[in-house]
């Protein structure tokens, strides 16, 4: 429960609701973590959990989506929204780390990457234009609606305890990410390389400063999470220390579906 905890917090939505230790959330409508229930407790719980999220959302004019996590989610809960129509999509793993080992094995992979003499490496409290724009570019498939892009600059990317990292090339942002530090434990999060500069890198370069901010400010652990289709990304964290601590999956329903039952 711990890091779906610290990941909820890391990526604050524009709302949040209990219930019991679930949590309803709502960013109008972008990224998955910032708008699905972060189902918790027991099996007891369900009747009641499955209740609340179909009414929150149903209140903000879309379908109930449940964030169900091997170590957070009722035991029962997958099967029990089965049963009622829903579907897991966009299957993740949470992956952890010894912060220093991030640091060391990405200093290593840097002293190898052979671009990596020219780029300019950036570290700022905040989300810079350039940073933004760099992971907005790669990370949207709406950066042309402005509302979307206003709530994750000025709500989403808010995070107590951020810091931002830019690796820059010619002048060019090509390379980004963020870390969220709250206590023992710094998460990873909106790591993203333009199209044309990957395999050269700049990710472990990203990575390696976000360690080093990390052990900095005192953290001994980091975590991220990447979606279990992406082998490149999953490949790459892998190699400079991380391995799996947990998994987890979106459950939705068509909005066809009733709400019987729930």
């Amino acid at each position: 429960m711990l890091l779906d905890a610290l990941m909820a917090d890391a990526w604050p939505p524009q709302l949040t609701e209990y219930v019991g230790r679930s949590r309803l959330r709502w960013a109008s409508g972008f990224t998955r973590r910032a708008n699905s229930c972060l189902a918790a407790g027991d099996d007891d719980e369900i009747p009641s959990l499955v209740a609340a999220a179909t009414a929150f959302y149903a209140r903000h004019s879309c379908a109930p989506v449940l964030l169900v996590s091997t170590a957070s989610a009722p035991p029962s809960l997958a099967i029990h929204l089965s049963t009622l129509g829903f579907s897991p999509t966009a299957h993740t793993r949470v992956l952890t780390a010894a912060a220093t080992d991030v640091a060391v094995a990405a200093a290593a992979a840097t002293v190898a990457a052979s671009d990596a003499a020219g780029w300019t490496v950036e570290l700022h409290p905040e989300a810079t234009h350039d940073w933004f724009e760099a992971f907005w570019d790669v990370d949207s498939s709406r950066s042309l609606n402005p509302a979307l892009r206003t709530i994750c600059r000025d709500v989403l990317l808010r995070s107590p305890g951020s810091a931002f990292v830019s690796v820059v090339d010619a002048g060019q942002t090509i390379a980004v990410g963020q870390v969220v530090v709250n206590g023992l434990w710094a998460g990873v999060q909106c790591m993203a390389t333009s199209a044309g500069h990957r395999r050269r890198g700049a990710a472990s370069v990203v990575l390696g400063e976000l360690a080093k901010h990390a052990v900095g400010r005192g953290a001994a652990n980091m975590y991220l999470a990447v979606m279990d289709s992406n082998s490149g990304a999953r490949q790459l964290y892998e190699q400079l220390g991380f391995s799996p601590a947990h998994e987890y999956s979106y459950y939705v329903r068509p909005p066809a579906a009733t709400d019987a039952g729930s």
